[in-house]
């Protein structure tokens, strides 16, 4: 059981490391090379997200974060939004995975990268229920539409492990918006 929650929770915390390089300091959040208006929403998913655990692993088929621009700047960027998993499970043995109460905060800092901060639950097949939170380093290349986030989280719960590992990548979903270097 513990290894099934260990094994959601690095899907979700993957999920929440890709949305964020679409947001940079010194960089903007553009569609087409113009800057995203605050407001503005976008998507990001990843489909090799991976959260593992020293009980296992745990997959989801697709993570997506629904992302809304809340500064845009030249100095500074941020975007939040919601994480939401399809297909999840423990790739051990195929028990379901949901995943619920999933939020996501990303900003960059220029140069390729930034960090994200992520909330979630993980419902191991009605049996076990973990909450898993903290901020993770994510990595982009400028002009690219795809992110990658790796690190760690913290874990609570009855029967939940402390600090589970994420990993994978998340590309934007819109295929125009990328992040573009200001000087």
């Amino acid at each position: 059981m513990t290894k099934k929650m260990a094994l959601l929770a690095m899907m979700f915390g993957a999920i929440a490391g890709f949305a964020v390089p679409a947001t940079a300091s010194a960089q903007t959040i553009t569609e087409n090379k113009v800057p995203l208006a605050v407001g503005a929403t976008f998507l990001a998913t990843g489909t090799n997200i991976e959260i593992t655990t020293s009980a296992g692993h745990i997959k989801c088929k697709k993570l997506t974060w629904d992302l809304t621009v809340l500064e845009n700047t030249n100095e500074q960027s941020f975007a939040q939004g919601k994480e939401e998993g399809e297909g999840c499970t423990v790739t051990q043995n195929g028990v379901p995975v949901t995943i619920t109460s999933a939020e996501v905060e990303m900003a960059t800092e220029g140069g390729g990268t930034g960090e994200v901060t992520l909330s979630f639950v993980a419902d191991i097949a009605g049996v076990l229920t973990c909450t898993f939170s903290g901020t993770i380093p994510l990595t982009y290349e400028p002009e690219s539409q795809e992110f990658a986030i790796a690190g760690v989280l913290s874990g609570t719960g009855a029967g939940c492990p402390g600090v589970v590992e994420m990993h994978g990548n998340m590309a934007d979903e819109t295929k125009n918006i990328v992040p573009v270097q200001t000087d």
